[in-house]
């Protein structure tokens, strides 16, 4: 009797699950990533810049809602949760981080869009130094992403369906660095993507990337607008383009000490004609102990010397690490004095023969 109980109330249970109505799923967003536009080329501050603007739609039917919460030290940890708040669709989705640079003074979502300028003539590829975005385009963000609150311990940041964030050339990161090194004459594409893809839960993903084709011709002017030469959205669009080397150039010893000596003379001056110096090869580049005598100074120490690849260029960079000693130690006056300089720029290396120019790969269309 007490079994046939049991199983009437197991049986009673199960019909009243499955005539409740199931519980409704969040809906989702759908973010689709605008082809870079408005490009143009800015020199400042001595140095070339590309600069560009980007776009990205929620055309789905959800908001993507971003919620920061953290200890008030200006930076929060992030998660997805849905429009309204109360499901929490990926619990580690990234960074919150109270950004004051350009005088912004406000909340951004950190690593949200990556861009990099890929050469078509020329293999190569630079970065962007994008520190994050402002999602301000929906009722529950505060205000312009909680301005002049560095010490909040929670805010919502993101982007209602519908709804578009949109970034201005040369504003906040929008651009790259360039230079007739690293970026030479010739065709290339600039790529804006919606990152980490597979982080944010969205409808789909193909639409996360978007490309746009430009042509760089030096010398350029230093207010100079581009016209695009085409442009499309999806990964691969622009069809196959030529990989970044696969390893940087290897230094050899003797490049090691000429970069060695370079170095030394910028930052001790002028050196005798005869420098003791022993380079050994290290996992980056070459360390080089040197010994220096300069009338009645002795300089004893490292150097280290090592290949960077910036786009289409090969540049070397070093780091020094010294100690000076006078011959003749004044009484109660300093004898010695350590000398450091960190991760400096030294030179770009003479460019290699560049191959012929390929079609453009590009299946693009011609922006409206």
């Amino acid at each position: 009797m007490r079994r046939q109980l049991s199983t009437a109330l197991v049986l009673a249970s199960a019909l009243a699950a499955g005539s409740a109505p199931a519980a409704v799923a969040a809906e989702l967003p759908d973010l689709e990533q605008v082809a870079p536009y408005k490009l143009r080329v800015e020199q400042r501050d001595g140095r070339w810049y590309l600069g560009f603007a980007t776009a990205v739609r929620n055309v789905g039917a959800g908001a993507l809602r971003i919620r920061g919460q953290g200890s008030g030290s200006g930076t929060m940890a992030a998660q997805q949760v849905s429009e309204d708040g109360l499901e929490v669709l990926n619990p580690a989705l990234g960074t919150l981080r109270y950004v004051t640079t350009y005088g912004h003074r406000h909340w951004h979502f950190m690593g949200f869009m990556r861009y990099e300028l890929r050469g078509v003539d020329v293999p190569g590829v630079l970065l962007d130094r994008k520190q994050g975005f402002c999602l301000g385009d929906a009722p529950f963000v505060d205000g312009w992403c909680a301005r002049d609150k560095p010490a909040l311990t929670g805010t919502d940041v993101g982007i209602q369906p519908g709804g578009v964030d949109t970034y201005e050339p040369n504003v906040e990161g929008q651009e790259i660095a360039i230079d007739p090194d690293s970026a030479p004459s010739g065709r290339y594409v600039l790529t804006s993507r919606i990152g980490p893809t597979g982080s944010i839960r969205e409808t789909r993903t193909d639409n996360n990337v978007a490309s746009t084709a430009v042509e760089l011709r030096w010398p350029l002017g230093r207010a100079q607008e581009l016209a695009p030469i085409g442009s499309c959205v999806g990964e691969g669009c622009a069809g196959a383009l030529p990989a970044p080397p696969a390893a940087t150039r290897r230094m050899s010893r003797s490049e090691a000490r000429r970069h060695a000596r370079r170095a030394l003379r910028r930052v001790i001056g002028r050196l005798p004609a005869k420098v003791r110096m022993r380079c050994r090869t290290r996992l980056r580049g070459h360390v080089c102990h040197v010994r220096v005598r300069r009338e009645r100074l002795r300089y004893s120490g490292s150097v280290r010397v090592w290949y960077v690849v910036e786009g289409a260029a090969t540049r070397w960079r070093y780091s020094v690490n010294l100690v000076r000693r006078a011959r003749v130690c004044r009484p109660g006056g300093r004898c010695a004095r350590r000398i450091r300089r960190s991760d400096r720029p030294g030179g770009t290396l003479p460019a290699r023969a560049q191959a012929t120019a390929s079609p453009l790969p590009l299946a693009c269309r011609l922006p409206s």
